[in-house]
């Protein structure tokens, strides 16, 4: 049973569907909120410094993914957002799409391997910190073209100013694998304690009993 910390406990059960209603209900109660909470946010430049690759970077013991996608709640049944194979398909809100609140992005360092030039070319703008990340990627053959989306900077501070001053958002989000916190500057970090407190209201007052309810649980 794993929390955003890491693993909080062990669970075991003769009757498996007994054992998934438990870790279900786990999950949502763990994780819901940290979900809505990143929906909560306006705007935001995320920094990805990790070997994962793009969506597979993580921090706070979450992935990008999960800002990436925060304009939908992918816990609802009700939408069909599981359905989207990438990028924004059909009616807003019914797949996953890009979030408007990503205003910029900035490659510290990221793994290869995932096709994502696509996903950029959505985005306000993409900096890479360094030539030498830039090297890496473009040498991967799934990212060969990602010059033709990104800036190429001299350094992580450059990267992160210039993405700030285009974008005119001053938010910062680092993906660095730290678990268990979410590594942001100070005007994220106010942003998110304000927003916390809604986030859980809505959790625990409105989106758990749906989620509950979609799923025959209780």
């Amino acid at each position: 049973n794993t929390v955003s910390e890491g693993v909080a406990s062990v669970e075991a059960d003769n009757d498996l569907y007994a054992l998934d209603n438990r870790m279900t209900k786990e999950t949502f109660r763990n994780y819901g909120p940290l979900l809505r909470l990143l929906g909560m946010i306006d705007e935001v430049i995320p920094i990805l410094d990790g070997h994962g690759c793009f969506v597979y970077n993580m921090g706070g013991g979450i992935t990008f993914s999960n800002l990436l996608y925060a304009d939908t709640d992918i816990l609802d049944l009700d939408n069909l957002a599981l359905s989207a194979t990438g990028g924004k398909y059909g009616r807003d809100g019914l797949t996953m799409g890009n979030t408007e609140a990503l205003k910029a992005i900035v490659i510290n360092y990221m793994a290869g391997g995932v096709p994502i030039v696509p996903y950029l070319k959505d985005m306000q703008s993409v900096h890479i910190a360094t030539e030498t990340e830039a090297r890496l990627l473009e040498n991967d053959p799934s990212l060969s073209y990602i010059r033709d989306t990104a800036t190429v900077h001299n350094g992580l501070s450059q990267a992160v100013s210039a993405a700030q001053d285009l974008s005119g958002c001053e938010n910062l989000f680092a993906f660095d694998y730290t678990p268990g916190i979410f590594r942001v500057n100070e005007p994220m970090a106010q942003i998110l304690l304000d927003a916390a407190p809604k986030a859980l209201e809505l959790v625990e007052n409105s989106l758990m009993p749906k989620w509950l309810r979609q799923r025959n649980l209780h």
